[in-house]
């Protein structure tokens, strides 16, 4: 069976004149960009839209590679014929495509293409004619568009579009040029009003396109970007990073996610934080970067904080834990507090697996009472008994301690604070002394000698039982009068001129005479 083959045939139409309404569309909008600064899929809105064009839709570059085509319009690319290329991809020649996928009505397909090359080389603005092809027992008539981007007029738009079966009373000079721009300007807003950088980035990792937001994140404007490798804005320091990463995306690595640093035009280094995707099928990846300038500096006011309640935590003149939970889990401790129990390596472990010697005790008890009523607890000179892993033998320890309570951010008790001082050293120290004043004052209580002790105003601080039963006074009624309360008149000037003598530093005997309670002389 002998099967017609196609012809085209090629209809002379008015060209457009360089109309600058009708021939404008920016390239980078036909891109398919995975996400925006929120996460959210925007291929989906701009495919939807191209696709409700009917349109098929082709970009070229200055050398006629063929760098984007939209697919939605699926029943053109089975109608359409030699010159929508199907089954050509992205990366390809056009020019030579379009030339090796007919057989028959080459010189209108060169007519065509010429008509391309000098809307590409801006010998003209536009183009646009209608072709048809004869293919078995139906014609198909097509209209041919090309004009060159707004943003990048090294780029030329192909666009072709179905025409029905003409009628007298119908005019199929249908123009999409006009439903292209104004998809594009709405896509091309949405994109410019995001406060993110949103690009694409070939697999050599140039630009291919970006949006407004690199002039006020990065100083740039788009058209001193694009094209251009995206590693010229990385800092020095995270390029060989930010490469490798890049490179491991190219070869099927999902990193959805990165953060590196770029310098701004000003100099100012910006730290961004990248939302990536690499799309196999345009082989383009798609990035959102959103500059975390103001996070990366209250990351580093809570760390500064953080480093400051660490240094003052940990050289605190008292024993500090926190404990966390009911189960009163060990969060943190510092150096006083690890000296204090001789224990290492106790954070993530509960108080009674650290320390069980102290339930018996009692100390389990209040910290469970604290825990559930979030009533703080003072217990000063506390005795509490810890055991020694090495002797097995149990140490005595005194010790000031406060039980308090924490919250979190809900109002809730989260666990405890414990406060403490080791007093044992000073209590040992408080003993001694107060056995050596009781061994001292048994010395003088037993002494056969009168013993009378007063300040340096004379006021009567200690008596003995001698002085006592040598006056016939107790020792109440002697303590705190001056000792001249109990002389004769001559004695009382006497000790008066020794008492302004002492303070000059004169030490001397005096002989003064005393008067006892019953009014004897007591010399």
């Amino acid at each position: 069976m002998n099967i017609k083959k196609p012809t085209l045939n090629i209809i002379d139409r008015k060209e457009f004149n360089k109309c600058p309404e009708n021939g404008t569309a920016n390239q980078q909008e036909f891109r398919n960009f995975k996400k925006n600064s929120f996460g959210v899929e925007e291929s989906a809105i701009i495919k939807s839209l191209l696709a409700n064009l009917n349109l098929h839709i082709a970009v070229i570059n200055a050398e006629g590679i063929l760098i984007s085509v939209n697919k939605a319009a699926d029943n053109l690319t089975k109608t359409a014929g030699p010159m929508h290329l199907s089954d050509c991809l992205i990366g390809c020649n056009y020019f030579k495509e379009c030339k090796d996928a007919t057989t028959c009505g080459e010189n209108i397909v060169e007519k065509i293409l010429e008509n391309i090359s000098a809307v590409l080389n801006k010998q003209i603005t536009n183009f646009s004619s209608e072709y048809s092809i004869d293919s078995f027992e139906q014609k198909n008539t097509f209209l041919i568009n090309a004009f060159r981007s707004e943003e990048d007029d090294s780029q030329v738009i192909v666009t072709h579009q179905f025409l029905p079966q003409k009628n007298k009373d119908q005019d199929l000079s249908i123009d999409g040029s006009s439903e292209i721009k104004k998809t594009l300007s709405e896509f091309n807003a949405l994109l410019n009003s995001s406060l993110d950088v949103i690009c694409t980035l070939n697999r050599t990792g140039n630009f291919v396109t970006i949006n407004q937001a690199s002039q006020e994140l990065l100083g740039y404007a788009p058209s001193e970007i694009l094209h251009t490798n995206f590693l010229n804005l990385v800092y020095s320091e995270d390029i060989v990073e930010t490469a490798k990463t890049f490179e491991q995306i190219i070869n099927g690595t999902h990193i959805p996610v990165y953060e590196n640093r770029s310098v701004h035009k000003n100099g100012k280094i910006v730290p961004f934080l990248w939302s990536i995707n690499y799309d196999t099928e345009l082989d383009l990846v798609f990035c959102v970067g959103k500059d975390i300038a103001d996070r990366k500096r209250l990351e580093q006011a809570i760390q500064n904080e953080r480093d400051q309640f660490y240094h003052i935590f940990l050289s605190a003149s008292s024993a500090i834990c926190i404990l966390k939970g009911p189960n009163h889990i060990y969060e943190m401790a510092n150096t006083l507090y690890l000296k204090l129990i001789n224990k290492k390596d106790i954070v993530g472990k509960p108080v009674i697996e650290v320390l069980p010697e102290i339930s018996e005790q009692g100390f389990i008890k209040i910290l469970d009472q604290v825990y559930k009523t979030g009533e703080s607890r003072t217990n000063s000179m506390a005795f509490i008994q810890l055991k020694d892993e090495t002797t097995g033998e149990y140490r005595d320890h005194f010790i000031d301690i406060v039980h308090q309570a924490y919250r979190n951010t809900a109002g809730e008790i989260d666990g405890v604070f414990l406060f403490m001082n080791d007093i044992t050293m000073q209590v040992e120290s408080n003993k001694k002394i107060e056995k050596s004043e009781k061994q001292y004052r048994q010395i003088l209580e037993t002494a056969q000698e009168g013993i009378w002790v007063i300040d340096e105003n004379s006021n009567t601080t200690f008596v003995n039982k001698k002085i006592c039963e040598l006056f016939g006074y107790s020792e109440h009624e002697i303590m705190g009068k001056k000792n001249s309360h109990f002389m004769d008149e001559d004695s009382k000037k006497k000790a008066l001129l020794a008492q302004n003598r002492r303070k000059q530093g004169v030490s001397e005997k005096l002989e003064l005479k005393f008067i006892s309670k019953k009014g004897e002389e007591i010399l």
